[in-house]
Formats: structure tokens, C-alpha cells, sequence
């Protein structure tokens, strides 16, 4: 429910949502349910034309229910968020925000054949996020940098070494991400992204180790093309740098070494119509979707996926 009003300050919105999720997981013996439910609300208070405030708040409740052992867990948590917006001139926005942080453990990674001893629902991940940033738009390029801060506590995540889903200790993301995008002529328009992330431990065994399976560089470019009214074509290159090997918090293994994917995508859309044609990997590089010192996944080589939509 979306309200828009103005007042003796300018412009204003206010949000109100609700949302209901139920899971059902089995596995063996195992039946696990999970509900989830949120109500949420978001302000935002326009300043005249150059300073927009957002405001926001979540309460969050999850119902976890192990049907088989008879075992039932209920945990709330309330979530806030800030922001402020301030547009210096046409082209050019400075912005912060500063956001509570919330997930779930999902209804599978609450099965107890994956929970250490003596553990019977995970606990929720929570943190808080910080984030600034200038962006730079003249309708034909846009320009953003941004820095931010993620302090995670209770993160969730597979350990390869006791095979099970734990809470990590106490960790931290410190980050910067650049974007680009530009409008080369009336048909063709390039954008790029690039991230930088220094994800760490700060309390506990492996305080000031790096966190497996997160890489410092990541960074991407899309090339697009209108061939005809409605027809465009992108062509991209998905890089992903070196990374320690998930579960290897004493980085005993060398750093995994990064790849590069090329990936392609055909979309047409017709009033109403819409439909996709995307081909991921299309070099068929060799590289694994996870990998641990006691075992890798490989991801596929080549992926062809083809969506068909109608909106009523």
C-alpha cells in the first residue's frame, strides 16, 4: 500500500507491506516447516527539490517447526533503515544510508542431520550496513562510487569441516564499488561494474583472517545493441578473482585463482509480449559453483535458458 501526499515541508511517501512465506522441507525421516511473517513501512520526506529522507522499519517473525522430533522455535527481530539524499546540482547526488540487516536460516539449513550437537534451530544473521556514495547523471552517462561497511553477526554459512550449517563468528566487509554506463549512440550503450571487498573475521579463532569463499575483485561489462524496435542484444564478460577455499578459515590452501565468463543474451519485447533468450559460459570455461579442501562442484560449461512472458 503505497500513499503520495504533500505537505509543508514537500513531497511525500509512505509504504505499508506485509509478508507471508511457508516453506515445507523433507528429507529421509525429516519434515521441517517454516513461517515467515513481516510487516514493514517506509517515509520518505522530500526537503524541497534537493534533500529526500527515508525512514523505514521491519519487524520480522519466523516460526521454525520440526515435525519428526517434535520440536517448535519462534524468534522475532526488528529491523531499521535511514537514508538521505541530497541532489547538489542537475547532474550530480551525494547519498548515505545506514541499514539493520536481516536473514533467516532457511527451512533446510535447519535440518538436524547438518547442526552440530546440541543445536536445534540456527540463529538469525543480523549486522548493520553502512553505505555512501556520489553519483554523477546527465541522461546520457551515468557515474556512481560508493564505500560501505557490513558488520555481520551470527552469518550463516556451511562448514565443510564438521558438514554442517553454522553461525560464524563476528565478521566485517569494508568495500567500494564503482559503476558505469553510457549511451555510445542511439543503438549501442556499454556499462561496466568493479567491487572491491576486504570481508575478515573480528572476534573469535580466526580474528583478522580473510573469510573463505569471498573475493577481493570482482567486476563485469555489458555491451548492448538495439538491432531492431523492441529487439536488443548484450553481450558481457563476468570476472571473479581469487578467493580462499570456503571452510578454510586457517588458509592452509593457496587462493583459488579467479576466471572470467562470457555470457550473452537476445531479448524481444512486443506490447504485452516479452521473452529471453540468454546462453551463459559461452567459452565453456572450466570452473567450480563451490569448492572446499575436501571437495569441489563443478559449475556447467555451457547454459542455455529461454523465458516467454505476457503481462495482462
Amino acid at each position: 500500500l503505497t500513499a503520495r501526499f504533500d505537505n509543508s515541508l514537500g513531497n511525500a511517501e509512505w509504504l505499508l507491506g506485509h509478508d507471508h512465506i511457508s516453506s515445507d522441507y523433507e528429507y529421509n525421516a525429516t519434515a521441517l516447516q517454516q513461517t515467515q511473517r513481516d510487516w514493514y513501512t517506509q517515509f520518505g520526506q522530500n526537503f524541497g527539490h534537493d534533500v529526500t529522507l527515508t525512514l523505514g522499519y521491519r519487524s520480522s517473525e519466523a516460526d521454525d517447526n520440526n515435525k519428526g522430533e517434535q520440536r517448535k522455535h519462534r524468534d522475532r527481530e526488528g529491523s531499521s533503515s535511514i537514508g538521505l539524499s541530497w541532489q547538489a546540482n542537475q547532474q550530480t547526488r551525494v547519498f548515505i544510508k545506514r541499514e539493520d540487516v536481516l536473514r533467516w536460516a532457511n527451512v533446510n539449513e535447519n535440518n538436524p542431520a547438518y547442526l552440530l550437537p546440541g543445536i536445534d534451530f540456527l540463529k538469525p544473521q543480523t549486522g548493520e550496513s553502512w553505505e555512501s556514495g556520489i553519483e554523477w547523471d546527465d541522461g546520457t552517462q551515468r557515474y556512481q562510487a560508493s564505500l560501505y561497511r557490513l558488520d555481520l553477526t551470527n552469518e550463516l554459512m556451511y562448514d565443510p569441516v564438521t558438514y554442517a550449517n553454522v553461525n560464524l563468528e563476528k565478521t566485517r566487509r569494508d568495500g567500494l564499488l564503482l559503476e558505469a554506463e553510457r549511451q555510445l549512440s542511439e543503438r549501442l550503450n556499454i556499462r561496466g561494474q568493479y567491487s572491491f571487498v576486504d570481508a575478515e573475521y573480528r572476534a573469535g579463532t580466526f580474528k583478522g583472517n580473510d573469510v573463505p569463499g569471498v573475493a577481493r575483485h570482482n567486476a563485469s561489462i555489458q555491451l548492448g545493441y538495439r538491432l531492431l524496435p523492441g529487439l536488443n542484444t548484450q553481450l558481457e564478460a563476468v570476472y571473479t578473482g581469487a578467493q580462499y577455499l570456503s571452510g578454510d578459515d586457517t588458509h592452509t590452501e593457496p587462493r583459488e585463482g579467479g576466471y572470467t565468463l562470457l555470457n550473452a543474451a537476445l531479448t524481444y519485447d512486443y506490447k504485452q509480449f516479452n521473452s529471453k533468450l540468454r546462453v551463459n559460459n559461452l567459452t565453456g570455461k572450466q570452473y567450480d559453483s563451490y569448492a572446499n579442501p575436501y571437495g569441489r562442484y563443478p559449475a556447467p560449461e555451457e547454459q542455455v535458458q529461454l523465458s516467454v512472458g505476457y503481462r495482462f
